[in-house]
């Protein structure tokens, strides 16, 4: 199970990175967009996953996706 909470986190950081891409902005602007004081905190998520369930929910609320959007590999 941790193996695949690990996965999730993952997948998530990597869909943020997506998400940000398809909106045409710098990591600068979303984590302005998402409240962080720092663009490397953005950095940190998408190399090293988002592990809380409520940051996930709370992103995905942000761009406008459902939380399965982010925890949901892309093919």
């Amino acid at each position: 199970m941790k193996q695949q909470d690990q996965r999730s986190s993952l997948v998530a950081g990597a869909n943020l990175q997506r998400l940000i891409k398809e909106a045409g902005m710098t990591q600068e602007q979303a984590a302005e967009k998402l409240g962080f004081s720092e663009d490397r905190q953005i950095r940190r998520l998408i190399k090293n996953g988002i592990t809380k369930i409520d940051e996930i929910q709370r992103i995905a609320d942000i761009f406008g996706v459902t939380l399965l959007e982010m925890i949901r590999p892309l093919d």
